[in-house]
């Protein structure tokens, strides 16, 4: 059981990881967002199901990256900073859904230190 609880919190670490890696990237490029990007938000959904203010800031991640692509697309170029300014600001705030609230699961229980 602990040997599981470990490795979930490893995998989770990694997505979260990753995906605040690129968030940032994307937020500073001038360029195209970096690829994998909605892959790496749907597998970061997959481990925060359990967590309703994580999925919620993973869904706005979603629409931010999918406005870009369409200002990108578009030639907006004040849309594109908008949307840009939108994902460091996420980058932000998903910075602070660090998967800590599993830590708890990993520790031994009071007393059988």
């Amino acid at each position: 059981m602990q040997e599981a609880a470990h490795r979930d919190a490893a995998i989770r670490a990694g997505h979260h990881a990753t995906l605040y890696r690129l968030l940032e990237a994307g937020a500073a490029s001038a360029r195209l967002l970096p690829p994998g990007m909605e892959g790496a938000i749907g597998r970061a959904e997959a481990c925060y199901d359990d967590n309703g203010e994580a999925k919620a800031l993973l869904a706005e991640m979603n629409v931010a990256v999918f406005r870009l692509r369409q200002a990108l697309f578009a030639g907006a170029e004040a849309d594109c900073r908008a949307q840009r300014e939108s994902l460091a600001r996420l980058a932000g705030q998903w910075l602070y859904q660090a998967p800590l609230h599993h830590i708890a699961a990993l520790l031994p229980h009071e007393g059988e230190a």
